[in-house]
C-alpha cells in the first residue's frame, strides 16, 4: 500500500510541475528566426587522409580558425575573395571518410532563439542500387551567414538519410 501511495505522490507531482498556477499548462513560446545562409565557393583540396569516419560540423569566426581546422581535416582552400571575417561566419560540414563516391553533406537550415543558433545538416550516402564509384572521398560543404553581433550559443543537428536509386 506504501508503494501505491509513493507512485500517486510521483504522479500527481509531475502533474503540478507541468501546470502554471491557475492550472493550465504552461506553453513556451520563444519566437524562432531563420537565419539566411549562403554555399561558398571554397573549395578544398585534400592533401592528407584525416581517418575520421564521423559526419562533424564546425563553426569558424576567423580566418585563423578556419586555418586550424583545415590543417586537421587534411585540406588546404583560400577564403580569400569568398569570405569576410568581420561580417561573415562559416559553417563547415565534413561528412567523414567514406569508401565510395555518391556521398553528400549540407546545410538544411539555421535557427536562432534568444541567444542560441540551432544549426541542421543533413549528410546523404548512396543507397541499394545506386552507381558509385570505388574511390575514397571526403565529403565537405562550406557555407556563410551573417555574423551575429551578440555573443551566441551553437547546436547542431546532422542527420544521416540514404539516397534511394531505384
Amino acid at each position: 500500500m506504501l508503494f501505491k501511495a509513493q507512485i500517486a505522490f510521483l504522479l500527481l507531482l509531475t502533474i503540478s510541475s507541468c501546470a502554471s498556477k491557475h492550472g493550465k499548462p504552461i506553453e513556451l513560446k520563444e519566437k524562432l528566426t531563420q537565419i539566411s545562409f549562403e554555399k561558398t565557393r571554397i573549395y578544398p583540396l585534400f592533401f592528407s587522409d584525416p581517418e575520421k569516419n564521423n559526419a562533424e560540423m564546425f563553426v569558424i569566426e576567423t580566418e585563423n580558425d578556419f586555418l586550424i581546422q583545415s590543417k586537421k581535416l587534411g585540406f588546404t582552400a583560400s577564403t580569400k575573395d569568398h569570405v569576410n571575417f568581420n561580417s561573415e561566419n562559416l559553417v563547415l560540414i565534413y561528412g567523414g571518410k567514406r569508401n565510395t563516391g555518391g556521398h553528400s553533406c549540407e546545410l538544411t537550415h539555421i535557427t536562432l532563439q534568444k541567444n542560441n543558433y540551432f544549426l541542421k545538416s543533413k549528410v546523404t550516402k548512396p543507397g541499394i542500387g545506386c552507381i558509385s564509384t570505388d574511390v575514397i572521398t571526403f565529403p565537405i560543404s562550406i557555407y556563410k551567414f551573417q555574423k551575429p553581433i551578440q555573443s551566441v550559443k551553437y547546436f547542431f543537428d546532422i542527420s544521416e538519410f540514404q539516397r534511394n536509386c531505384n
